[in-house]
């Protein structure tokens, strides 16, 4: 039988002194067995300051395998979409696991 654990939201901020501030919600984490996955829920913000430009960027999900017993690996899945309002730049990337 597997179990399933939850972990509230974890709020990440980052600032970085070349130009850009990046702010991610973790929505939760989910444990099952050996494996782990952090469902990324919401958009992250990426402001790249010297430019005036905000990018909204969707999260995959993280997948690690491997945490007890056997082989340490970790994946990124899911669809990842990035747009700027301003510019009206965007972009679709979709991640895929190994099966």
């Amino acid at each position: 039988m597997r179990t399933r654990k939850y972990i509230g939201k974890i709020e990440i901020l980052w600032y970085i002194k070349h130009g850009f501030f990046l702010h991610i919600i973790i929505h939760y984490i989910l444990f099952i067995g050996n494996s782990l996955s952090a469902i990324l829920d919401g958009t992250a913000r990426l402001t790249l300051l010297n430019r005036g430009e905000d990018y909204i960027i969707t999260m995959p999900y993280a997948n690690c395998k491997g945490i007890l017993i056997g082989k340490l690996t970790m994946e990124l899945g899911g669809k990842v979409t990035i747009v700027c309002e301003k510019t009206r730049y965007s972009a679709d990337i979709e991640f895929k696991l190994k099966v």
